[in-house]
């Protein structure tokens, strides 16, 4: 799908339409409980953190986040804080997917949303027309 059809979007067709979920810029959490403990014994064992990070499938700094603590304090001094403000969740991830669009990432698309909404529009639509002439002429 072009990248101007994509940003002519409106915010919720666009959010169904993109996808990111599961895919390399899903920014939901990378590692479990038992997959941290093990980045940190590991670390402590003289690990170095790009083994680490190797082993584990994720980045550097992911790794050095859970091994670090001045680093992971850093980090979570950068991050905006939600809970006294107007912005939502969802208007975040629309602006995110705004922006790897924009950027010309290949992003995964929702074919159905993209493409088959107006087909599933327009069978509704004759349903609906077929339903009242039959309504009328019984």
């Amino acid at each position: 799908m072009e990248k101007k059809r994509l940003l002519n979007m409106s915010d919720s067709m666009l959010d169904k339409t993109v996808k990111i979920a599961n895919t390399k810029f899903d920014r939901r959490r990378k590692l479990s409980d038992k997959q941290i403990n093990g980045l940190c014994r590991g670390y402590s064992s003289g690990k170095t953190v790009s083994n680490l990070a190797k082993e584990y499938g994720v980045s550097d700094s992911v790794v050095k986040y859970h091994v670090d603590e001045n680093y992971k304090t850093y980090k979570n001094s950068l991050r905006k804080n939600y809970k006294n403000s107007s912005i939502s969740n969802r208007d975040d991830r629309v602006a995110y997917k705004r922006r790897l669009v924009r950027a010309g990432a290949k992003v995964v698309i929702n074919e159905w949303w993209s493409i088959g909404l107006i087909n599933v529009i327009t069978v509704i639509w004759k349903i609906v027309v077929k339903i009242d002439y039959l309504s009328k002429n019984s």
